[in-house]
């Protein structure tokens, strides 16, 4: 789960963007584009360092926005109706690739002449690798990265929110 103030920074963004086509959805929250999915008593947010009021006051259903949602409940467990037998997924053999014990030579297989097609969205979106774990996923994209003819950049985020933000009215 996020923070409230993602949520209402996403509300405010589309608000300000579909009130230039349509001036009645200033009012609207999202935009009415908008659908939420989440077990609030089973998730709930982290917050670095904060106390347990820190944590509830920063939930969603703290938002101003909480007014405009509906709680569903769901009160059959889906799992209990399928059948004993585990549902397995067959993937294709034309699209299965045989040599799964290195993660360079699948990347080779599945991104041949990426050095040369990395640019290209269409290559890239007809692509993909599954792996069970992380570690191979981060072996995979260091190697693919490392065959880009660019040099890297580095760009900076932050996952926290300034305490000020939540002190000041929208201006």
């Amino acid at each position: 789960m996020n923070h409230k103030n993602c949520f209402e920074a996403l509300d405010k963004s589309l608000r300000d963007v579909l009130t230039r086509e349509d001036t009645n959805m200033s009012d609207k929250p999202f935009g009415e584009k908008c659908m939420l999915g989440c077990d609030f008593r089973q998730i709930l947010l982290v917050v670095s360092g904060g106390s347990h009021e820190d944590i509830v006051s920063s939930s969603m259903s703290k938002s101003y926005l909480w007014k405009f949602c509906t709680v569903y409940l769901l009160k059959t467990n889906m799992c209990l109706l399928t059948e004993d037998e585990p549902i397995w997924i067959r993937i294709l053999d034309d699209i299965l690739s045989e040599n799964n014990e290195d993660p360079i030579n699948i990347a080779h297989a599945i991104h041949y002449n990426f050095d040369i097609l990395f640019n290209n969205h269409r290559y890239l979106q007809e692509r993909a690798i599954v792996t069970p774990t992380n570690d191979i996923v981060d072996v995979i994209n260091s190697y693919l990265l490392s065959i880009v003819p660019r040099n890297e950049q580095v760009y900076l985020s932050s996952d926290s929110i300034c305490k000020a933000s939540t002190e000041f009215d929208d201006q």
